[in-house]
């Protein structure tokens, strides 16, 4: 499945011309005022878990349009959670709404919780026409389904989980999605950044929070 994944990127890359990412139509990114942070504990991250090596090595990234959307904020003016590179669901590219993101992954579930660290930067959430989804999926299943809030727009980084225990003890496609083939039809959409996969214990995993600190943007 990841190889047909990975042939259909580069017949689209080829296809595709290369734009720059944004968060919103008009182009908007923020000055560039933070740093790297690298976490300390990487127990149970999966291979490649902050995604540090971009598409096309352990990851399969398929998307309907040029951009890279395993990417650094830091020049755009926000923050990762770990290391130099987040993915990066949703957002704009050369001001058109992004339709679809798949970011996939062959991965041995050995834990019954698999847990990831997100942001939003929301233009729409629920006020969208036609709201995106972001899902994780298993062998094509559903597992999580997100639709970003009003609320959720710029607050830090927060855990969220899937409970993936019905495939304990064999490895299965794993992929993180963006649907939004309705919303970039009327050039809606938002943003789904996430970083450091790992597969925990459900015990250990830490609930989905609402946390209301946010890093200063200036």
């Amino acid at each position: 499945m990841l190889k047909k994944v990975t042939i259909a990127l580069a017949l689209l890359a080829m296809a595709s011309l290369a734009y720059a990412n944004s968060y919103n139509a008009e182009g908007t990114v923020l000055d560039s005022s933070f740093g790297y942070d690298w976490q300390a504990d990487r127990l149970g991250l999966v291979t490649d878990g902050s995604f540090e090596n971009g598409c096309d090595v352990d990851w399969a990234c398929l998307t309907d349009n040029g951009c890279a959307w395993i990417t650094d904020l830091v020049p755009l003016g926000l923050w990762n959670y770990d290391g130099n590179m987040v993915a990066w669901l949703g957002g704009f590219c050369g001001g058109a709404a992004t339709c679809y993101t798949t970011i996939c992954q062959d991965i041995l579930i050995d834990g019954g919780c698999l847990t990831h660290y997100w942001m939003g930067y929301v233009n729409y959430g629920e006020t969208a026409q036609f709201p995106a989804h972001y899902q994780v999926t298993v062998d094509g299943n559903v597992v999580s389904d997100v639709t970003l809030l009003l609320s959720d727009h710029l607050l830090d980084y927060q855990q969220t989980s899937a409970d993936v225990a019905p495939y304990m003890g064999g490895t299965h496609t794993v992929c993180f999605e963006l649907h939004n083939e309705d919303g970039c039809i009327v050039n809606e959409g938002d943003n789904y950044f996430m970083d450091y996969v790992e597969l925990e214990d459900c015990g250990t995993a830490t609930e989905d929070a609402n946390f209301s600190t946010v890093k200063a943007l200036y």
